[in-house]
C-alpha cells in the first residue's frame, strides 16, 4: 500500500502528461484550421464561436478518453486471461501478481465506484488543460503560430507538477486538501487519491464544482478570443495583448 501511494500518482501524472502533449497540440491546430482554409467566415454566420470551439474540444477529448479506456480494458483483460491460464495449467502455483491483485480487496482499494470517479476526474483534468490548448488555437492565425502559443497549456502543467513535488503532493499520504480541490493540481493527483480511497465525499464534490466552473469559464473565453481573432491578419500578437483586447471588448459591450 505504501508503494502504491507513490507509484500510482506518478503513473497517473505521466499518462496525463503524454496524453495532453499529443492531443493538446492536435486540438490547437484543429481550432486554427478554419482560419487557414478561409471557411471560418462562413461558419461563424451559422455557428456560435463557443459551440465551434467546444465541438472540437469534445472530439479531441473523446479520442483521448477512448485511447485511455482501450489501454485500461486491455490491461485488465490481459491480467484476467493470464490468471485464468495460470489456474488451468498450474492450479497449485501462486504467482506474486495474482496474489497482489487478490489482496486489493483486503485493503479496500480500487473499488468500482472509486475507479469510476478516478476516470471522471482524469477526463475533467484533460478537458481543463485541453481548454487552454483551445485558447492557444483561438489566439493563433496559422498552424505554425500554434507552436509559439503551446506554452499556454504546457507551462501550467509543469508549474503544477513542480508545486506538487515541492509540497509533497505526489505521495497520497502527504497530499494537502487544497491540492485536491484546486483544478490544475487536482487534475494530476485526484485520480490516484480517489482510486485508493483517500478522499472524502466533501472534497470530491468541491473538486467537481471547481472543475466545472473553470472549464465553463475557459470555453466561453476561448469562444470570445476566437471571434475577436477571426479576422486578424497582422503580425503575431502576444498572449497579454490578446487578453487585454478581449477584456476591453467585454467592457465596451
Amino acid at each position: 500500500m505504501n508503494i502504491m501511494k507513490i507509484a500510482i500518482p506518478y503513473g497517473t501524472i505521466m499518462l496525463f502528461y503524454f496524453i495532453l502533449l499529443s492531443y493538446g497540440q492536435t486540438l490547437a491546430q484543429s481550432v486554427v484550421m478554419e482560419k487557414e482554409s478561409k471557411l471560418m467566415d462562413t461558419m461563424l454566420v451559422s455557428v456560435r464561436p463557443e459551440s465551434l470551439v467546444f465541438g472540437k474540444l469534445l472530439a479531441s477529448i473523446a479520442a483521448a478518453v477512448m485511447q485511455i479506456l482501450i489501454w485500461l480494458i486491455s490491461l485488465v483483460a490481459g491480467f484476467s486471461l493470464g490468471a485464468l491460464v495460470q489456474k488451468m495449467f498450474f492450479p497449485g502455483a501462486k504467482l506474486y501478481l495474482t496474489v497482489f491483485f487478490a489482496g486489493m480487496k483486503d485493503i479496500n482499494v480500487f473499488r468500482p465506484i472509486n475507479v469510476f470517479l478516478a476516470i471522471v476526474f482524469l477526463i475533467l483534468g484533460l478537458v481543463l488543460y485541453m481548454c487552454l490548448a483551445a485558447i492557444a488555437g483561438s489566439m493563433s492565425s496559422t498552424k505554425e503560430d500554434v507552436g509559439s502559443k503551446s506554452s499556454l497549456f504546457i507551462f501550467p502543467l509543469l508549474i503544477s507538477f513542480f508545486i506538487l513535488i515541492g509540497a509533497g503532493g505526489i505521495n497520497t499520504t502527504t497530499t494537502k486538501t487544497w491540492m485536491l480541490i484546486f483544478p490544475f493540481t487536482s487534475a494530476m493527483i485526484m485520480p490516484a487519491n480517489v482510486s485508493l480511497g483517500q478522499v472524502s465525499p466533501l472534497i470530491i464534490i468541491s473538486a467537481l464544482l471547481a472543475f466545472v466552473a473553470l472549464i465553463l469559464l475557459f470555453v466561453i473565453g476561448a469562444g470570445k478570443i476566437y471571434k475577436m481573432m477571426s479576422l486578424y491578419k497582422g503580425n503575431r500578437i502576444s498572449i497579454t495583448e490578446v487578453l487585454k483586447r478581449t477584456f476591453a471588448g467585454d467592457k465596451k459591450a
